[in-house]
């Protein structure tokens, strides 16, 4: 039987007083069986194993009691450790159950049954309203399963500097992903402060700084918790807008809502081209190709723009998220929740439910947040114009994120900053997330097609089945001298 366990320390330096690590965990979320009725959900008890429930939350433990974690069992991707960091003990957070019924075989009456098998989370941040499940503190959660791959995320925020190193997974190499370990959370503060400011050549930056949230947002008097006077958290794009404008509903006038609409005009222009290609085989290409033109959106039945795009066998449409009237009467929300959301919905991507229309998708919303789309459209009659161009644009991890291209400015944070806010890539210092590898949008990964650049997400090359597991929360602030 392999065994994984994992080494957790508090580096945060914070007194108990000031703040207090505690630690939840769970595997196997969302495993009930319909038809036997039961479930491999487990919940991590205060020896360190993972236990089958015997009630109906999911309690924390002080970091300080909890032994080393071990898993040795099967696993199904829906596995955390959930870290929160407070100056009160979390409250319980509540199990989520499948009910069945069943008829007594004596009385004839019906009886209810309820197996708990996932997790209520927290309401995510920010919040306009007071949150239905509020965090008593700043959290955050590493995902693992038994011969999978681990990962820390910041796809909808950063709330604690955590990293992990895994070693001894059956000979594979170490390997080391999140914050690095002499980067205090003040730094994240401060360096995201001065990375905006850096920001010059990149029209409407200054609209990010509403995403280091440590007051009530605008619309809103709800205070989140915060632990020694620091930041609450830095919260996402998405989810920023995803607050404020009733889920893109309603314009909330932040800046965030129009920053795409001008790249966005410029991608789907009338007569672009684009050439994709899907397969990292160099032996066995799968390339579409095909230009922007006026097509009827199956969803509204309106004419607009949409890159209609062929391999020889399938064909696919992308439409502009701006509408029927991208430049004069563009739908800028839509536009922004385009990029920022990047969900697959009929109004959004309709007709994408193929997975290779699906993969093509990707591709595009990651060209776009890593300020690389425009590179990879060529114009209408080129006759010499490279094949799978785009991607070859797109794939270029040399030209992500540079200093004056519109791009996804939290992930450009994630993936390029210093603690001086400064690019390390140019300037030669060390990134605050350990090489510069992210989670800062949702299809932040190692991209599709042809690649040789480094790596993208904060996820392991290999997966995990032994070895030891070392999780830090890092410090607060610097270590007094």
């Amino acid at each position: 039987m392999s065994t994984i366990t994992f080494e957790i320390n508090d580096n945060t330096g914070l007194t108990d007083d000031q703040g207090i690590v505690y630690v939840a965990g769970w595997i196997n979320g969302g495993s009930y069986d319909s038809t036997a009725h039961t479930t491999d959900f487990k919940i991590l008890g205060s020896t360190g194993a993972f236990e089958a429930t015997t009630g109906s939350t999911l309690p924390f433990y002080p970091l300080s009691t909890m032994p080393p974690v071990t898993l040795t069992d099967t696993t199904n991707g829906n596995d955390r450790l959930v870290f929160m960091v407070s100056t009160k003990a979390p409250k319980a957070l509540d199990l989520l159950a499948q009910t069945w019924t069943s008829k007594d075989k004596k009385t004839g009456k019906t009886i209810t049954h309820d197996v708990y098998d996932d997790v209520q989370m927290y309401t995510q941040y920010p919040y306009l309203n007071a949150p239905g499940v509020a965090a008593e503190g700043p959290y955050d959660f590493i995902e693992f399963g038994m011969d999978a791959a681990f990962d820390v995320s910041a796809v909808d925020g950063m709330c604690l500097n955590l990293n992990f190193t895994v070693s001894g997974n059956g000979g594979a190499p170490d390997e080391s992903f999140g914050v690095d370990s002499s980067v205090t959370r003040a730094d994240i503060a401060s360096a995201y402060t001065a990375f905006l400011a850096n920001q010059t050549g990149i029209a409407g930056s200054d609209a990010y700084s509403v995403l280091l949230y440590d007051a009530p947002i605008t619309g809103s008097i709800y205070t989140p918790p915060l632990v020694a006077g620091q930041f609450f958290a830095l919260t996402g794009p998405n989810d920023y807008l995803a607050a404020t404008t009733s889920n893109y509903s309603t314009s909330s006038g932040s800046a965030l809502e129009t920053y795409w609409t001008a790249t966005l005009q410029s991608f789907f222009q009338d007569g672009n081209m684009l050439s994709i290609n899907l397969s990292g085989d160099a032996t066995n290409p799968n390339i579409y190709a095909g230009t922007c033109q006026t097509k009827t959106n199956p969803t509204t039945g309106t004419d607009m723009l949409a890159y209609s795009l062929s391999n020889g066998t399938n064909t696919y449409d992308f439409f502009t998220p701006l509408g029927a009237d991208p430049v004069t009467a563009p739908n800028e929300l839509q536009g922004a929740q385009y990029v920022f959301q990047q969900a697959f919905t009929d109004d959004l991507t309709p007709g994408v439910t193929a997975p290779e229309a699906m993969l093509l998708q990707d591709t595009i919303w990651e060209a776009l947040c890593r300020g690389v789309a425009l590179d990879g459209v060529g114009a209408l009659g080129a006759t010499e114009t490279p094949t799978a161009f785009s991607t070859t644009a797109w794939n270029d991890d040399s030209k992500w994120y540079s200093a004056t291209a519109i791009s996804q400015l939290y992930a450009k944070f994630l993936h390029t900053s210093d603690v001086n806010g400064n690019d390390y890539r140019t300037v030669g210092t060390t990134p605050i997330m350990i090489g510069g590898a992210a989670y800062g949008f949702s299809m932040d990964e190692t991209p599709i097609g042809p690649y040789s650049g480094g790596q993208v997400p904060s996820k392991t090359l290999a997966n995990i089945s032994e070895g030891t597991v070392t999780v830090n929360v890092g410090p607060w602030v610097a270590a007094s001298t």
